[in-house]
């Protein structure tokens, strides 16, 4: 895989690149603010790796920017997966290591568990996949299972919660995105 600064620059792209479909599918199930807000904070992280820095570890470069990422103030959504980033950066050997410390976190902050249509029906899956020694693709696709599978999930968490019936069919915008990071990351590593 490429550096770790290459990787997090492309995730953002991506961030940027799928704002009108995170927007498009919050406007189903939440207040459709979703794109606009973690659109905003993609480009303050860009703008953070930008910045001149002298060599950091990569613990302390993730710590920057998930501390980068929740001042942008990019919503709950933001400021969950700000919060996992700095549990994972504690954890960064690997990336099977950090991305279950940034699920416990996430979990823990957002009170959420599978089944309740949120990211962490695509991020659990994906960890799992991790940690019994599949590749980064077996956990994109095990994300992108998780992602489907809350289609057919009523809201439990967040705006979702209100959006009742509406939200039969429409993919959770967190479960999408963490799909879509995990593909992106997949493509970052050929």
């Amino acid at each position: 895989m490429q550096n770790i600064e290459q990787v997090i620059r492309a995730l953002c792209k991506r961030v940027i690149a799928e704002k009108e479909t995170l927007t498009s599918l919050d406007q189903t199930v939440g207040d459709g603010d979703f794109g606009v807000n973690l659109e905003r904070g993609a480009v303050a992280v860009l703008a953070a790796l930008d910045r001149p820095q002298i060599q950091e570890p990569t613990d302390q470069l993730l710590s920057r920017l998930a501390m980068t990422l929740n001042a942008a103030g990019c919503g709950t959504c933001g400021t969950l997966i700000s919060f996992g980033m700095l549990a994972g950066a504690a954890r960064s050997d690997d990336l099977a290591t950090f991305l279950e410390a940034a699920l416990g976190k996430i979990m823990q902050a957002g009170r959420a568990q599978t089944g309740e249509k949120t990211m962490i029906d695509a991020l659990q899956p994906a960890v799992v996949a991790l940690k019994n020694g599949g590749t980064l693709e077996e956990a994109a696709k095990a994300a992108q299972r998780g992602a489907d599978a809350t289609k057919e999930m009523a809201g439990a968490k967040g705006r979702s919660l209100y959006s009742g019936s509406r939200a039969k069919g429409t993919p959770d915008p967190g479960a999408y995105l963490i799909a879509t990071l995990m593909e992106e990351a997949v493509h970052c590593g050929r």
